[in-house]
């Protein structure tokens, strides 16, 4: 878990460290908002729905949708099989855009420095992206996580952890393909001296 953490930070960091809020200025007249209070309103529709006799189905329609999305989540968009093998490398360095202070106003970094995640929190093991719906993948991935953590882009979590017997983590909404430029699976990403290597091969 830790290692998938990394991950994420990895590619969290380089937006984390470049966002700056700006004030723009108010254009126009300025008015009061006067909204119902939200959750005084949420309240009024569940009173409602249970005085229908409808708040109890509800419930149950939510609780059937959250166990859906849990044992199988949405598939990565735009992510197919491999058609052709290639590699490329991703560079994770980040340029600091405004100075990053302590509350004690010591500099953590100052703008312009130029900083790689990778020499921070280098990731004990790689990372290897499937479809786990394919069961030519799943063959591949047991080869591979003695080395690789397993991260879907497709199928359920819990049965590839059935099937693999290690921990499985799924990409969710594609944030990690899309950050690293990945396009097909399976896809082997590993550390290269300071430069991510990201390997789009077939089973």
């Amino acid at each position: 878990m830790a290692n998938f953490l990394s991950l994420f930070l990895l590619c969290f960091c380089s937006i984390l460290l470049g966002v700056e809020a700006i004030d723009m200025g108010t254009f126009g007249p300025v008015f009061s908002v006067e909204e119902e209070n939200m959750i005084l309103a949420l309240k009024r529709k569940l009173q409602l729905l249970e005085e229908a006799g409808k708040l109890k189905e509800l419930k149950e329609q939510w609780r059937q949708k959250i166990q859906e999305n849990f044992k199988r989540p949405k598939s990565v968009d735009g992510i197919i099989s491999t058609v052709e093998a290639r590699s490329f490398h991703h560079d994770p360095t980040l340029v600091i855009e405004h100075d990053i202070q302590t509350p004690k106003g010591d500099y953590l970094a100052r703008k312009g420095d130029r900083l790689n995640p990778i020499l921070v929190m280098k990731p004990e093991k790689g990372f290897l992206f499937i479809n786990g719906e394919d069961t030519e993948q799943i063959d591949f991935a047991k080869q591979h996580f003695e080395h690789f953590d397993v991260v879907l882009v497709a199928g359920s979590p819990l049965d590839a952890e059935q099937q693999l017997k290690v921990p499985v983590f799924f990409d969710q909404g594609g944030y990690l393909t899309t950050h690293y430029g990945i396009k097909q699976v399976p896809a082997l990403l590993s550390v290269d001296h300071n430069l991510l290597l990201i390997r789009e091969v077939k089973p």
